[in-house]
């Protein structure tokens, strides 16, 4: 599948993506998309997977007492079902990665361990973990705060789990608002909550000032939680339920989603909406409030009413298609039950949608189309249509007709959205590698098909218009740079940098189409359907004038478990000279209270004398440092000022901003933890929790994708990385070895000699991680310099393994020698996660090479040595049954200090 085969459904991945204004004339006959503002959080988050191609969905799902009467028949399943279904077609259709999770809350976070890449291979072991939810309605509460912190606290974890940035959201879902009951007595534990500090909750009065807690913890301006999410990039999306009839109070959770509500707004205003929240009652509303989540989007809205005892001309839900459309997705709706569907082609006969069985999938071969139909409950039907050939029995006139066939029966309202797939959509067909402020480049834009292949504007049958804008930090709102027809398309448009402030800035493609007017048998004629506008917004980053450094990406400073101090680095290539000069109150958009002070700067170079002075074309890094005053817990985000002055010239010294980030946990108390799980398997607890054990354990395993690896012999003279006396480069022969990974996933493969275990760690939460080995007593470090062992000799990787990369070296032997475990993603045709790794490899290598050597020394000649053991460790053989579910508990029970970064904390959730 081609990257921009997949672009294209990509590009409405949660059903929301807006129409440009003024570039299309709404028709009375043919219903539109719904129009909005041109800046929303889905699209942001469409445009995040257009450039990424993998991305997270946690479905955060109440489990609270009420739910037994608002929802008695588990409409919040069906719809979620729903949801998945459509979310596996389209990344199958689409090849892209979306990892999904389920989770419930109450009073508590509880996770199904494990993400699970969700297609049809995978649909039917997540429609288990859903229907499990249909059950659980026993939660005490409905503690939101408490769900929002479990979902970022694995969010964070799975962001970190593989190589590249993922774009995340979370599908939340609840039956009511914020809700804290007392608990126990003053003492007990569970008496008291992570927010409201020592406060005991053993009376309404103390509940009230519970609730009261949380709403200010979620809502305050930049350190709250719900800013927390929006500064780490997560989109939320919130469903209401309320089938009671009576009002319920959802202005607390709609402004936790979307940052406003009339009465309490939550976080601090970036003129933005976060995410979005829709309130729905029933199943049929359900389904309708998640069909918003499924591409393509925004949907083809309309209300009809029903045709009395057969298919009338007044009430049809029609849309025109022609060969720029490949797909059509449809969800229809009537307000009362025992009332029939007919889909009407362009050609031919009505197609009555029966049978009408609730759950059960029919498909009709009509012409050149395909068309598979469910009935979701005794009202609501979906319908997907697809064709290959777009030949003239798919161009034309389509319609969805409810009929009432009750005679006498007052007509009732009957209503659909329809997801229209385009086939085409924009390119910057000259885009430079670097744009540098104060430039003026001339730019090209194009058509593709979905196969990437270059399609001429005057073969589009339709219409079509290109809006060309620019956003940066200095323009909030996109400025438009040009807006060109089918016969403007291709020629150059002026990009005017001279006023764009360095750093990151988006070029936004929005393509709108609608199709060719169609002709009714009788001779009418029916104007074209608007499609969903593509949407593509291209990063950029506006680099410093020619003969400046230039700074390239952003920082991650990676999770301090119960630590203050983080490092992370920043690549830069000369020439000239870049520092940082520490900054006691950095521009921050999210942080924790608790963590007190914050302070940035570089490691070594803070200033003009001491910068990383860089020769032309030579690359390195920046080393920066993030200090807390105290322990804190949370996310910290914000913009760091870096300073970049061309070769002698500090006096034209220019400040790029880089956005950070850094995850904050405060640490395992281990006596507390033990005393807390032996408290829990007296009084029975145990039980649940070994089973949360068991569970994690089961799911940590090597994802069962092709896995390529290789093991490559490099030196490292004056941070340069080379092979064979040459610059470090892969080449295709370099990945000679595929690993075997069982259909289910891996545990323990071996690669070129090295030992791959998974391990689950010392909490029932989160994700488990990967230990790499090959017992001879070498030293080992990943990507991110992680060791997992107090002596060096194992590394430490996600369970995604692919695409990343170990550095193996004998700490005996000459400083400069050190090999390279590859392991690279098989399914990727086009190379580019190879070449990714390739830069990756030549930019961090000496610098991990360097700390895995300061931290683990040559050993001392004289001490006697131990002979290494199969499965691995100075400290004797570990159980050959394999990963147990209490490995990993930290700091190390041998008695050492724990490895840097590695400490575990108490639970992902409280």
């Amino acid at each position: 599948m081609s990257r921009w085969r997949g672009c294209v459904v990509v590009g409405a991945v949660v059903g929301l993506v807006l129409l440009a204004a003024g570039l299309a004339t709404p028709s009375p006959a043919v219903a539109q998309p719904a129009t909005a503002p041109s800046d929303t959080a889905v699209q942001r988050f469409t445009s995040c997977l257009n450039s990424t191609e993998d991305g997270d969905l946690l479905l955060l799902v109440d489990e609270s007492r009420s739910l037994r009467s608002s929802d008695p028949q588990a409409a919040r399943v069906t719809a979620a079902r729903y949801l998945l279904s459509r979310m596996g077609t389209f990344a199958d259709r689409t090849g892209f990665q979306l990892d999904v999770a389920v989770a419930g809350f109450s009073d508590r976070f509880s996770m199904v361990p494990g993400w699970v890449p969700v297609g049809a291979a995978t649909l039917q072991g997540l429609t288990q973990q859903i229907n499990e939810f249909a059950d659980r309605n026993d939660g005490g509460e409905t503690d939101y705060w408490t769900a929002l912190e479990g979902a970022r606290r694995a969010l964070a974890d799975q962001a970190t789990s593989g190589a590249g940035r993922r774009c995340q959201a979370i599908a939340w879902f609840s039956d009511g608002e914020l809700d804290i009951t007392p608990r126990g007595s003053a003492g007990d534990d569970g008496a008291t909550k992570p927010y409201s500090g020592p406060l005991e909750i053993t009376s309404e009065a103390a509940a009230d000032q519970a609730e009261a807690a949380a709403a200010e913890s979620l809502c305050r301006p930049r350190g709250g939680l719900a800013d927390q999410l929006r500064a780490s990039g997560v989109v939320l999306f919130g469903v209401g339920l309320n089938t009671s009839g009576q009002p319920r109070d959802f202005d607390l959770m709609s402004s936790i989603a979307t940052g406003e509500s009339p009465s309490q707004p939550c976080g601090q205003p970036t003129g933005r909406s976060p995410g979005e929240f829709q309130l729905a009652e029933g199943i049929d509303g359900l389904l309708f409030a998640f069909d918003e989540l499924i591409p393509p989007a925004p949907p083809i809205q309309q209300e009809h009413r029903t045709c009395p005892a057969t298919v009338c001309a007044s009430e049809r839900h029609s849309f025109v298609l022609d060969s720029s459309v490949g797909k059509v997705e449809i969800l229809g709706s009537v307000d009362r039950a025992g009332i029939d569907a007919v889909l009407v082609p362009p050609s031919g006969a009505p197609l009555p949608l029966d049978p009408k069985t609730v759950g059960s999938r029919s498909t009709v071969t009509t012409g050149p189309s395909t068309m598979a139909f469910s009935w979701l409950s005794d009202r609501t039907v979906s319908v997907d249509l697809v064709s290959d050939t777009r030949a003239s029995g798919w161009t034309g006139e389509w319609a969805l007709v409810f009929v009432d066939r009750t005679s006498g029966a007052p007509a009732v309202r009957s209503r659909t959205n329809v997801h229209v797939t385009g086939d085409l959509f924009p390119v910057w067909t000259n885009r430079p590698p670097v744009l540098h402020s104060g430039e003026t480049p001339r730019a090209v834009f194009g058509l593709v098909d979905g196969d990437g292949r270059t399609v001429a504007p005057s073969s589009v049958r339709g219409t079509l218009a290109l809006t060309v804008a620019l956003l940066s930090s200095s323009r909030p709102s996109a400025a438009v740079v040009s807006v060109m027809d089918k016969a403007r398309l291709g020629e150059p448009v002026v990009l005017d940098l001279r006023d764009v402030p360095l750093g990151p800035a988006t070029l936004r493609l929005n393509l709108a189409l609608r199709t060719a007017p169609a002709t009714r048998p009788d001779g009418t004629q029916v104007p074209g359907t608007q499609l969903v506008p593509r949407v593509v917004e291209l990063p950029l980053q506006i680099a410093a004038p020619v003969g400046y450094p230039q700074v390239e990406g952003t920082v991650n400073f990676g999770t301090a478990d119960g630590e203050t101090t983080l490092t992370g680095t920043l690549d830069v290539t000369g020439p000239g000279c870049v520092w940082a000069a520490p900054v006691q109150n950095p521009r921050l958009d999210s942080a924790p209270p608790d963590a007190g002070k914050i302070t940035l700067s570089a490691t070594d170079a803070q200033g003009p004398q001491s910068c990383l002075d860089l020769g032309r074309g030579e690359q390195g890094e920046l080393e920066l440092r993030l200090s807390t005053a105290q322990v804190g817990n949370g996310t910290v985000t914000g913009t760091l000022p870096v300073t970049v002055a061309p070769p002698g010239e500090p006096q034209s010294a220019r400040q790029v901003p880089v956005a950070f980030t850094a995850d904050l946990r405060k640490p395992l108390d281990v006596p507390v933890f033990w005393q807390v799980l032996l408290a829990l398997v007296l009084f029975g607890a145990g039980i649940p929790l070994g089973l949360l054990y068991l569970a994690k354990w089961a799911t940590a395993r090597v994802p069962a994708r092709p896995l390529l690896t290789g093991r490559v012999a490099v030196t490292v003279v004056d941070d340069q990385v080379r092979r064979n006396g040459v610059p470090f480069h892969l080449d295709q022969r370099d990945l000679d070895q595929q690993v075997p990974i069982p259909p289910r996933g891996g545990r323990n493969l071996v690669a070129h000699g090295v030992r791959m275990r998974a391990r689950t760690g010392g909490s029932p939460f989160g994700a488990g991680h990967v230990r790499a080995s090959v017992g001879d007593g070498r030293t080992f470090a990943s990507a991110d310099q992680r060791t997992a062992s107090a002596d060096g000799t194992e590394a430490r990787l996600p369970l995604a393994v692919h695409n990343t990369w170990v550095v193996l070296h004998d700490p005996a032997g000459p400083p400069e020698e050190a090999e390279v475990l590859v392991l690279a993603s098989g399914d990727d045709p086009t190379g580019q996660s190879r070449s990714r790794l390739e830069i990756e490899i030549a930019h961090r290598l000496p610098r991990v090479l360097a700390r895995l050597r300061a931290n683990h020394p040559p050993p001392d000649p004289s001490a006697p040595r131990r002979d290494p053991s199969p499965f691995g460790g100075p400290d004797g053989p570990r159980d050959p049954r394999g990963p147990s579910p209490f490995d990993d508990l930290g700091p190390s029970r041998r008695g050492g200090p724990t490895p840097p970064n590695q400490r575990t904390t108490w639970g992902d959730h409280w």
